[in-house]
């Protein structure tokens, strides 16, 4: 007689479920009655692939959601200041063809000295006027002109170098 061939049949000692036949002898493998099966004998659930799918998927919103709540509860925190951004404020300070010939570091130092008053509450004006008195340079010949240079560099620096201050 010849043995049946592989695939889902009524499950003698119990009618509620079906037994798996591998072609050559019974497996452990039981389905309920009327459940959907596949061609390799395994139940027509979700296979491995879709399950461990799911499980990522699962664990991306998880690990989404708790991002999120930890930015809202800890959201308090400003997020970081952008960096200083030297060469603009270079740029912006030395417009004339004839400007190349200075130092730069001077004046950039300049301008963090002024944004340490600003962080330290001076507003720009007050700053500027700081680092003017400051300055043992001679330009106060001309104090209109050397108060209006220090603003200019005073505003340029909290513009490119410290513009969250």
């Amino acid at each position: 007689m010849a043995q049946p061939r592989e695939g889902w049949y009524p499950d003698p000692s119990d009618p509620s479920r079906q037994r798996f036949f591998d072609g050559n002898a019974w497996t452990e493998r039981y389905i309920p009655v009327g459940a959907s099966t596949s061609g390799d004998g395994q139940p027509a659930t979700a296979k491995k692939s879709d399950t461990m799918g799911r499980v990522g998927f699962a664990l991306a919103v998880v690990v989404a959601l708790g991002i999120t709540l930890a930015g809202v509860i800890g959201g308090e925190d400003d997020p970081p200041p952008p960096p200083p951004d030297e060469d603009a404020y270079v740029a912006e300070l030395f417009t004339s063809k004839w400007d190349v010939l200075l130092p730069k570091r001077p004046f950039i130092e300049f301008g963090y000295e002024s944004c340490a008053l600003i962080r330290a509450g001076h507003t720009d004006e007050t700053a500027a006027h700081t680092m003017w008195v400051r300055d043992p340079k001679d330009y106060k010949i001309n104090p209109v002109n050397g108060q209006a240079w220090y603003l200019e560099q005073t505003v340029a620096a909290h513009k490119h170098l410290c513009p969250d201050a």
